[in-house]
This record gives C-alpha cells, sequence and structure tokens, in this order.
C-alpha cells in the first residue's frame, strides 16, 4: 500500500474531524439559543447545521470509497474495513497518527451525542410547557357566573381560545 493512499485517508480523516467539531460547536450555540429561549437565532444555526451535515455525507462517501480501496489491497472483504482494523495493518507513523484520530473523532462524536440529548431534552421540555399553557388557555374555568334572578350558576367553562381555530 503506497503512502499516498494512506496520506489521502489521513487528510480525509482530518476533514471528517474539523466537520464534526463544527457540528458540534452549532449543537453547543444551539443549546445556548434553547435555554434563552432566542428562537430567531435557532434557525439559522440549523440551517449551518444542515450544510454542516451534507459536507460530513460527502466526505464519508469519499472516506469509505478509499477505505474499500485500501481493503482491496489488503486482501480485506470490501466494506468490512474499519479505522482500527486498519491502525493494526499499517505501520508507523500511520498507525499512530490512524489511532489518534480514531480517539479524536470518538471523543468529538461522545460530545455530540451527549450535547444532542440534552438539546432534544430542552425542546421536549419546551413543547410539554407550550402543550401545558395551551390547554390552560383553552380550558379557563370561571366560577363566578350569575344570572338574571342573582343567583350564581354553577361552574361553566369558558375558553379564551376555541382549540379549532
Amino acid at each position: 500500500m503506497t503512502h499516498t493512499v494512506l496520506d489521502t485517508l489521513i487528510a480525509i480523516l482530518n476533514q471528517q474531524l474539523g466537520l464534526y467539531t463544527q457540528l458540534l460547536q452549532l449543537a453547543k450555540e444551539e443549546q445556548i439559543a434553547l435555554t434563552q429561549n432566542k428562537s430567531e437565532v435557532l434557525m439559522p444555526l440549523l440551517e449551518r447545521e444542515d450544510e454542516v451535515i451534507v459536507a460530513i455525507e460527502e466526505v464519508e462517501r469519499r472516506r469509505r470509497h478509499h477505505f474499500d480501496e485500501v481493503a482491496q489491497e489488503l486482501g480485506i472483504e470490501r466494506g468490512s474495513l474499519t479505522l482500527q482494523k486498519l491502525i493494526g495493518r499499517v505501520v508507523e507513523p500511520y498507525s499512530t497518527e490512524f489511532e489518534h484520530k480514531y480517539n479524536q473523532l470518538a471523543e468529538i462524536i461522545d460530545q455530540l451525542t451527549n450535547v444532542n440529548q440534552l438539546n432534544t431534552e430542552l425542546i421536549n421540555n419546551c413543547l410539554d410547557y407550550s402543550q401545558y399553557m395551551m390547554n390552560l388557555i383553552t380550558q379557563v374555568s370561571s366560577a363566578n357566573h350569575y344570572v338574571v334572578t342573582g343567583e350564581m350558576q354553577g361552574n361553566r367553562n369558558i375558553p379564551i381560545l376555541d382549540r379549532r381555530s
């Protein structure tokens, strides 16, 4: 296997690291927007996130293509070569470099998973609160309703908003 192929793989992994780092930063910014209730900030962040995800998919496609070429050179079935398997099959300094990239990617993806999980919880809490408030608004109860005779009529629900509108 040529050094050029391995150098290309390292360059692709560096691109992935950069893109996942951008995605992590955007997720953290989304978290701040969610906690500060700044919905106007959230939409541009989500649009940028979509752009980064498209770029990640393109780089991942290239990485898989190059991994398949390396797998063929090593006599391994296409699609079955992983970064961990590659680490054990290449010479130094490449094995150390690939191991370093693997650890960096794993760390960033772990952080991204945690931030996204918290963002999901924040969004769900916001939706629950919104649903609760809508229920309160649409089912307001008033105990003081008087009829013409001056007597109080029982509890009546007077919705502020009609749910069907």
